[in-house]
């Protein structure tokens, strides 16, 4: 389990640079993108907070207008933290129960491996309404961001 995370974090990383890169270089941050963009990383910070059991900032909700190159570093910080839960974890530690409260001030008790599995599927979809943007907006072809193009390169 902990190598399929791993692989899961490290095409994380891989996908949101390789976005992220894009975005610059054809100038396309605006007040559509980066909205999406800053809520896929805010999401990430706070399930990176409750996965090593810190305090979240769930309550701030000033994302929405972060500047471009906040959005960016925190994203970078995120996919690192990511990256090191998994690799300082054992496999036996993904079942155990990380226990948060959401955003609607809801408590819940999961297991980490549902916790990494919702995180990979929130930042997949995220990057999926950014990509369906620029090609509708900028009609520009994005960099293929499939996993087996990860694993490939």
């Amino acid at each position: 389990m902990k190598t399929l995370f791993e692989d899961q974090f490290r095409y994380n990383q891989w996908a949101n640079e390789k976005l992220l890169a894009f975005i610059d270089e054809n100038g396309l941050t605006n007040n559509r993108i980066n909205p999406i963009f800053a809520y896929l990383t805010h999401a990430q910070v706070i399930w990176c907070d409750r996965l090593n059991n810190r305090p979240t900032q769930q309550d701030v909700n000033d994302w929405a207008t972060w500047p471009w190159e906040e959005i960016k570093g925190k994203c970078r910080k995120t996919n690192v933290g990511l990256l090191a839960f998994v690799l300082t974890h054992a496999n036996d530690e993904f079942r155990e129960i990380v226990n948060f409260i959401n955003t609607s001030g809801t408590p819940y008790s999961r297991e980490v491996r549902q916790v990494i599995t919702h995180v990979m599927q929130t930042t997949n979809f995220h990057r999926g309404q950014i990509v369906g943007l620029i090609h509708q907006n900028e009609n520009l072809m994005t960099p293929s961001l499939d996993f087996i193009d990860f694993v490939n390169s």
